[in-house]
């Protein structure tokens, strides 16, 4: 029945106890999980991966569990960021992919760094502008293919949400870029739902009630790194019904939404 199960942290930073029990706390057993972003915290050496990522992986791989990783705005930034690329398996080398789990077509997008390409603190060494425009070149092809158009459902997982309520003078960077690159290619692609972090504050950004805006899908934002803001969110689906809940640290489901085919 296409039916799947998937668990996605953000914002850890470094935080690697709360794995545990959030896991245990988004319940039953799930096929996989995903690290959306800011699991690391501007990693400068080895050991911070190590402790930090690779460790928390193989945890995960003890139970069965898989997982992928999408980088957030830290995993851009420290000494160690451009290196990080050495101790993944990439698809097509790339921090983005799309694939299909069961009855869900998942694209894992990369928002890279919500800051300037000129912000002083990299010298003239990224080039976020070019990078985002390449990916929504790629988005573009990836929801006009069929594994995307018959999917039963489209989730899209990234780091930095696409947010229609803040005005454009209000803009961070990192956000201007995600509303101006990606978020009219979901709208487009018609996807059911956005699972993100970064505001270290977790909500559920409702579509736009103009639909002349785009941004038609609700946004599950996860929580922070403290433990009582910490949250994961939950994904089950099958070809006729999908779930989302965002689960806190004491057991209660923030939020929740599902969809059913007729």
């Amino acid at each position: 029945q296409g039916a799947v199960s998937f668990a996605v942290f953000n914002d850890v930073h470094n935080q690697v106890s709360l794995y545990p029990l959030l896991l245990e706390t988004a319940g039953a057993p799930v096929d996989f999980a995903v690290f959306n972003g800011d699991v690391l915290q501007d990693p400068q050496a080895e050991p911070e991966i190590a402790d930090n990522l690779l460790l928390p992986m193989a945890w995960f791989a003890s139970k069965s569990v898989p997982c992928f990783f999408l980088r957030g705005n830290h995993e851009t930034r420290g000494a160690f960021a451009r290196a990080l690329k050495d101790y993944l398996v990439l698809p097509n080398g790339k921090y983005y992919t799309a694939i299909t789990f069961g009855a869900v077509r998942v694209l894992f997008l990369d928002t890279g760094e919500d800051k300037a390409d000129t912000s002083p603190e990299y010298s003239g060494l990224v080039d976020f502008d070019a990078y985002l425009k390449e990916e929504s070149d790629w988005l573009r092809l990836e929801i006009a293919s069929d594994a995307f158009r018959q999917a039963a459902w489209r989730l899209a997982v990234m780091h930095i949400p696409p947010d229609w309520r803040r005005a454009e003078d209000k803009l961070g960077h990192g956000e201007r870029r995600v509303r101006e690159r990606l978020a009219p290619l979901l709208d487009q692609g018609k996807v059911t739902a956005v699972i993100s972090g970064h505001n270290h504050a977790a909500e559920v950004i409702e579509p736009c009630p103009d639909p002349n805006r785009g941004f038609q899908w609700p946004v599950f934002v996860g929580g922070a790194p403290a433990l009582a803001k910490a949250t994961v969110v939950r994904v089950d689906a099958d070809a006729a019904s999908l779930r989302l809940r965002r689960f806190h640290t004491d057991g209660i489901v923030g939020a929740e939404r599902q969809w059913t085919k007729p």
